[in-house]
């Protein structure tokens, strides 16, 4: 889980009460209750991100303190002490990332000794990012700097030389809707859907998501995203850059 507390758009979002207890606290026990891996909280050494990581160890819940700037360094640092052949990226204001597709996900990286995996066509949100530990070193030997390895997807997009394999989400409901928190919007977003699925929070699927995610607006796709260095990209393009990128493997997972 990477998280930690400097956003100023929305104060301390991971630290929110969201479902019974806090926002990322609730995202850790979703994701631990419905799988076999371990989920670590993995936040910088500074102090500002004490409470963060002191809620965690309150918890007895496993905590990493590394890099307050480089992601990588941290999945990698993190990696190499678990002595984990692959690393999931789930980002802490994302509390609906989905158990069953992070499974679906490693089946598929195993299997066919996967690079990397993603999943297409879910609510921003959602989903997770899956890095073999191997291919995560390759890409942090190729970067300039680690400063913007926050936008390690834009770095698999552009490796013409990653096995990557994809899940494509097929539905007839919404999927261009919005379940990560930036703003006090996004939250309460979040929270309004909560409420409509009415269900224990650990147990909500997918399926649950996309029957009741109709209560929310979608979002505009020509709205601009950033990348490295500044640059900006429309997200439509961004996504069908994703989709129409060559996988070494693709499946689909049928949503009614």
């Amino acid at each position: 889980l990477i998280a930690r507390l400097k956003s100023k758009r929305l104060k301390n979002k991971v630290l929110l009460n969201f479902s019974k207890k806090e926002l990322i606290v609730d995202l850790y026990d979703r994701i631990s209750n419905n799988s076999s891996f371990k989920v670590v909280l993995a936040t910088s050494f500074l102090k500002e991100d004490d409470p963060l990581a002191n809620l965690f160890e309150k918890n007895s819940y496993p905590v990493y303190r590394g890099d307050d700037i480089s992601i990588i360094d941290r999945m990698l640092r993190l990696a190499f002490i678990e002595k984990a052949s692959s690393i999931f990226r789930v980002t802490g204001d994302n509390p609906f990332t989905d158990p069953y597709l992070m499974n679906e996900m490693s089946k598929m990286l195993n299997k066919y000794s996967l690079d990397y995996v993603r999943v297409n066509n879910a609510p921003f949100g959602v989903s997770a990012e899956l890095f073999s530990t191997k291919y995560l070193w390759k890409l942090y030997l190729k970067l300039e700097s680690t400063e913007y390895s926050e936008y390690l997807s834009w770095y698999v997009l552009n490796d013409k030389d990653v096995k990557m394999g994809s899940i494509d989400i097929v539905t007839e409901r919404k999927t261009n809707i919005n379940l990560s928190v930036d703003y006090e919007k996004d939250f309460q977003d979040c929270k309004k859907l909560l409420l409509k699925i009415d269900k224990d929070f650990s147990e909500i699927t997918l399926n649950d998501i996309l029957k009741n995610i109709s209560v929310l607006k979608e979002i505009n796709l020509d709205s601009e995203i950033k990348l490295p260095k500044g640059n900006q990209i429309k997200l439509i393009n961004y996504l069908k850059n994703f989709k129409d990128k060559t996988s070494f493997v693709r499946e689909k997972i049928v949503v009614k």
